[in-house]
């Protein structure tokens, strides 16, 4: 695996810190009813963090499962490219992928990016999935 860059280090430890005040809160509330997945909650909480630096992001928050598939080849290139610019810089990529103004291609991204962030932290032990 590729060595990231000490600012993806940072951001990715402020995402896991959110994301997991995010998840007790869920938990907490959920007593009985519906919960928010796992991937809503790591979308919900990179959307909201992205947007403090930039303000104009808004993509739609789409459960992983509910993605349509399958992306043309030149979207797959596309966001490919996008997911391995943020994994320097979580920000960088975000901001290259607004930069495009294609909504579909945003949200694309940010649920794929998502889902490797959400698996990422999981593989670095620093998340529990919930079952």
């Amino acid at each position: 695996m590729a060595e990231h860059s000490e600012q993806f280090k940072q951001d990715l430890s402020a995402l896991e810190e959110e994301y997991l005040r995010r998840r007790q809160e869920i938990e907490q509330r959920a007593e009985g009813e519906a919960s928010q997945s796992e991937h809503e909650t790591m979308s919900q909480t990179l959307k909201e963090k992205a947007q403090e630096k930039v303000p104009d992001y808004n993509p739609a928050v789409i459960p992983h499962d509910e993605m349509k598939e399958p992306l043309p080849p030149e979207a797959k290139e596309k966001i490919q490219s996008l997911i391995n610019t943020s994994f320097q810089d979580i920000y960088k990529g975000i901001e290259a992928a607004q930069a495009t103004g294609d909504s579909a291609l945003i949200d694309d991204f940010h649920s794929l990016l998502s889902g490797q962030l959400r698996d990422l932290l999981i593989e670095r032990k620093k998340l529990t999935p919930v079952s």
